[in-house]
């Protein structure tokens, strides 16, 4: 709990810099027993939405309601959230 702070040094490789997306998620306990490498937490697509059920197992009081991950998008030069209780 808290505040967090991070800091990235980013270079261009092989020409390959036109878009950084990073981000923050809730804490999951055992992230890699659950055969998530794939998941977006951002569940920008349907298919993605599966597995907000067993995340949200997951929550205690001190998560609040209404954000369970954000991310920044370098392309898009905006920032985006997730609430994984709405469908």
């Amino acid at each position: 709990a808290g505040r967090h702070h991070v800091t990235f040094h980013m270079t261009e490789v092989e020409g390959r810099f036109n878009d950084i997306e990073c981000g923050v998620v809730r804490p999951i306990k055992d992230w890699d027993n659950k055969g998530l490498q794939d998941f977006d937490p951002m569940c920008f697509s349907m298919n993605q939405h599966k597995y907000r059920k067993l995340l949200l197992a997951e929550k205690t009081d001190e998560w609040g309601d209404d954000l369970h991950c954000c991310s920044y998008s370098s392309h898009a030069g905006k920032c985006f959230f997730a609430n994984w209780n709405d469908e």
